[in-house]
């Protein structure tokens, strides 16, 4: 729920409602899954990473960009910086990097292991 609407996500997808629950955007997969992970067999997850390996070998279009979950994982991680911290975070909207304060900008990474650091 926000001030201009609300979203329903689940491993589908998404909708998005404004505020007189009118949809505004859709985002679902092709095949509906088990939203609850009831079954012992979850086809959605074996599809998408199916679809992963595809892009890798193929240079097929994902379906789920990369692009789109970094910014659903930046969300929880801002989130979980906010919590730590016990305030509200400024944060730069082009880069998604929090801004004027230092504190909370430590926790924006891990330390690693020697050995184990992550190399782009």
């Amino acid at each position: 729920m926000g001030t201009a609407g609300s979203v329903v996500l689940d491993r589908d997808g998404y909708t998005m409602y404004d505020l007189k629950e009118k949809v505004m955007k859709s985002s679902l997969a092709a095949q509906a899954g088990d939203g609850l992970n009831t079954t012992a067999d979850d086809e959605m997850t074996a599809l998408h990473i199916a679809n992963f390996v595809d892009a890798i070998r193929t240079g097929a279009a994902l379906r789920q960009p990369i692009e789109e979950g970094a910014k659903s994982v930046l969300l929880g991680h801002l989130g979980n910086i906010a919590q730590s911290t016990g305030r509200a975070l400024r944060i730069d909207a082009a880069s998604g990097r929090i801004t004027g304060d230092e504190e909370a900008m430590k926790l924006w990474q891990r330390e690693y292991a020697p050995g184990w650091a992550p190399v782009v």
